[in-house]
């Protein structure tokens, strides 16, 4: 049986493939969770999906209820940025949405990571201690509207979290 290695946006977007190896998840550090839970915070948005109906492929096979489920999503136009959330989130795939067309040749190309049900559930919780309150209680709100947790959203106080100044450590100050 061959394992898929994960998803490497160096490697031209491909998966590869090696009967010997498992994917090797790489652990974010704590700086690399408060730049990401920072820049999902003000780029990305968190929803719920709704419940619909999904019709199969083959035509023999009923279509499903899909269930309603947390989902995050974050796009930008910088490559080189989405390529580093990538790597960070455990080499998630990143889509090119858009591009530049006849229509439109100066539309920059859109480029969108997203996570959906436990995948988005872990990441969340991740990045907790680093968002901000109203992003919180969304979360709490959602895991209640969808899973039917209720939890009390936190709040956290100023020196129980190190805020990172990316300024002050390229600077030396």
């Amino acid at each position: 049986m061959k394992i898929a290695k994960p998803y490497n946006p160096l490697n031209g977007g491909r998966y590869s493939y090696n009967s010997t190896q498992k994917p090797r998840v790489r652990i974010p550090t704590d700086k690399e969770v408060a730049w990401l839970s920072g820049l999902w915070e003000g780029e990305g948005c968190w929803y719920i999906t709704k419940a619909r109906v999904m019709k199969q492929k083959s035509k023999n096979l009923a279509p499903y209820l899909s269930n309603p489920a947390l989902k995050m999503v974050i796009t930008m136009t910088d490559y080189d940025i989405m390529e580093r959330i990538s790597l960070i989130m455990d080499n998630r795939k990143c889509t090119e949405v858009r591009s530049a067309s006849k229509i439109n040749p100066n539309r920059k190309t859109q480029w969108y990571i997203n996570l959906q049900g436990s995948a988005a559930m872990e990441w969340t919780n991740r990045m907790l201690p680093y968002l901000g309150e109203r992003r919180v209680e969304k979360y709490y709100r959602i895991l209640d509207e969808v899973y039917g947790i209720k939890q009390k959203p936190f709040l956290i106080k100023e020196k129980e979290v190190e805020y990172i100044n990316p300024l002050a450590e390229l600077l030396g100050v």
